[in-house]
């Protein structure tokens, strides 16, 4: 009885200390997960702000260098047409034509690679030119839908959703050969928010052996975390890209 009457405040003791050591291990990984997934946050943000001042380093050189030499070209090529330099003013007519496409095109880039003035005109007008450029210089059907009553989502978080869905549609413009291309953005009462982008192209498969994201995808994801949501993207061969961001608070 009285060897009883010892171990009994032992074991006590071992219990509570052994509490006391796994809360303080508790506490360690909780604390070190939370500095780990800030740090990956601050790191994501830099890595972000570093991108969109390339973006507008990027812009700028597009706006004020080149655009301004193709116009300059431009001018030469039509005062050649003017003044009939050339015997044949064919090939000169072409190449006019081209520095018009790429003269529209390169101010098109030049004003979504801005943030500024995607913060000055808003997410909603910057798409829609988007996918006017594309209608137009693709041959691409497009169009956008907006649902719900339009709230104010901040700047930075317009940019991310900007670069999100640029992202997509230069995504299937490239590689998926649509004929069609439509965005949907969604305002709802409790404060969350979808935009949903959609094409009829050909398509791909996730599980297939080679599948493997690019970092378009990956910055896409990346942002999307960033911004609190959720990146759905589903896709079958020749039954198109469905590319989905949720999140559940965009505006105060």
């Amino acid at each position: 009885m009285s060897g009883d009457k010892h171990i009994v405040p032992f074991l006590i003791i071992a219990i509570l200390a052994t509490s006391v050591m796994v809360f303080f291990m508790v506490v360690i990984i909780v604390t070190y997960t939370r500095r780990t997934k800030r740090k990956e946050q601050e790191y994501l943000k830099a890595l972000m702000e570093d991108r969109e001042r390339t973006y507008v380093q990027l812009s700028v050189e597009l706006h004020d260098n080149v655009t301004n030499m193709m116009t300059l070209a431009r001018i030469y090529i039509n005062d050649m047409e003017e003044n009939g330099s050339c015997e044949d003013m064919r090939p000169i007519r072409k190449v006019g034509k081209i520095l018009d496409s790429l003269i529209i095109d390169t101010h098109h880039f030049s004003r979504g690679l801005n943030s500024d003035y995607i913060s000055r005109y808003g997410l909603i007008t910057v798409v829609t030119e988007e996918l006017e450029w594309i209608q137009n210089s693709k041959k691409i059907s497009c169009n956008v839908q907006v649902s719900g009553l339009r709230k104010p989502i901040p700047d930075f978080k317009q940019l991310m959703l900007y670069r999100i869905v640029q992202e997509t549609l230069m995504n299937s413009v490239k590689y998926a050969r649509p004929s069609r291309i439509g965005v949907e953005f969604a305002f709802k009462n409790d404060s969350s928010f979808s935009v949903k982008i959609t094409d009829n192209g050909i398509g791909f498969d996730r599980q297939a052996p080679d599948f493997k994201e690019g970092v378009g995808i990956t910055s896409m994801r990346e942002r999307a975390r960033k911004l609190g949501g959720k990146l759905d993207i589903s896709s079958c061969i020749g039954e198109g890209t469905t590319v989905c961001f949720t999140a559940p608070k965009m505006w105060k």
